[in-house]
């Protein structure tokens, strides 16, 4: 699913959005990497369905919890 998109680049070489078509949706996923050194990394995806109606998602990097650090 995700072999055949479009690929748009930051300055720096870096991925930024990736666009891909399934199943007469056009799904974009953007990554937003922090500004600051340590700065949390944002990622958003949306879905654009065959009516074109827009569904946008936000995710945040988050640290492991300590409570799942230690499993293996």
């Amino acid at each position: 699913m995700l072999c055949r998109g479009t690929v748009k680049r930051g300055g720096n070489g870096e991925i930024r959005e990736f666009t891909f078509l399934h199943d007469d949706r056009v799904f974009t996923i953007e990554y937003i990497p922090s500004k600051l050194k340590g700065g949390v990394n944002y990622y958003f995806i949306e879905v654009t369905d065959s009516n074109h109606k827009k569904s946008t998602w936000k995710m945040e990097q988050r640290p492991i919890p300590k409570y799942l650090r230690n499993l293996s």
